[in-house]
């Protein structure tokens, strides 16, 4: 938690939290597309409702 605290404090006055946050918040949605769309393509299209085979449409463009 120190360790933590020190990098957070020993940033400059132009560090951009909103870039690094928006970046983080766009990796944590890359991630969990992919999470889903693995999740998806692992179960057989049959097994699939309408709704979940048109989110791993989708998935599949982004």
């Amino acid at each position: 938690m120190d360790e933590l605290m020190t990098g957070l404090l020993d940033k400059t006055d132009d560090w951009d939290w909103n870039a690094h946050f928006e970046l983080a918040v766009e990796q944590l949605r890359e991630k969990w597309r992919l999470g889903r769309r693995q999740a998806l393509s692992s179960r057989s299209l049959s097994s699939l409702s309408e709704s979940e085979r048109s989110e791993l449409t989708e998935l599949a463009r982004s």
